[in-house]
């Protein structure tokens, strides 16, 4: 092995490392978001109001794709639905 594949393989495991600290990070606000989501959606009283937690739980789902966060969810969440 020499040594430039013995960086590529390095750089590699810190890219895989990085991106499993971040998901280690998001996971438990996630699953406590969800939980909230969950929650609110069997409260709702009306179908507007089940509608609106719906698609609250989908954004949230959306924000496992790595280049969706938070604070652009709703933006490119409501890209997509305009396209349908």
């Amino acid at each position: 092995m020499n040594r430039m594949t013995a960086k590529i393989i390095l750089a590699a495991f810190i890219l895989c490392a990085f991106f499993l600290f971040k998901f280690l990070l998001f996971l438990p606000n996630y699953i406590r978001l969800k939980k909230y989501l969950k929650t609110e959606l069997v409260r709702s009283t009306d179908q507007e109001e089940r509608k609106y937690w719906k698609r609250e739980l989908r954004k949230l789902r959306c924000c496992f794709f790595p280049f969706i966060s938070v604070n652009n969810v709703d933006a490119i969440f409501n890209l997509f639905k305009r396209r349908k």
